[in-house]
């Protein structure tokens, strides 16, 4: 079991590691240059989701809160939603059709990141030698 500050460090640490391994020269190609990596930008999406944080506006505020000191570049929000949308464009790498819906990126968006965290979970769960689907176990409260 995790606290919540173990928890960001595993997500961080396993990300980070797959994230260069499947992107090793990185995925940005043009001007664009975001105010976080995007190993920290991913890690703030899956903990926030975790967390039951549903809205952008709702991880950016409990990040900038709480763990500033952790990510001292974490200034603008907006550019922070606009890093996220630009990672999410990475689902047409792997072929995911996109759902033809009014704000489909928005959409996509909160299910290609509420995938990752369940995905993160379990593998974490696994890791530890635990039940891949406790959740509720994984990280304690404050």
């Amino acid at each position: 079991m995790f606290n919540e500050e173990l928890f960001i460090i595993a997500v961080y640490c396993l990300i980070d590691e797959y994230y260069h391994r499947l992107f090793p020269n990185g995925v940005r190609k043009r001007d664009f240059f975001p105010q976080l990596t995007d190993v920290e930008a991913l890690t703030i999406a899956i903990v926030g989701e975790f967390l039951g944080l549903e809205r952008d506006k709702a991880i950016f505020e409990y990040f900038y809160k709480h763990y500033r000191d952790w990510f001292p570049d974490l200034h603008d929000r907006s550019l922070l939603v606009r890093q996220w949308a630009n990672l999410w464009q990475l689902v047409d790498r792997f072929k995911v059709q996109n759902l033809r819906i009014r704000k489909g990126w928005t959409l996509l968006a909160k299910w290609f990141r509420k995938i990752l965290a369940h995905t993160v979970c379990v593998f974490l769960n696994l890791k530890l030698g635990r039940n891949p689907l406790d959740f509720a176990g994984l990280v304690s409260v404050k």
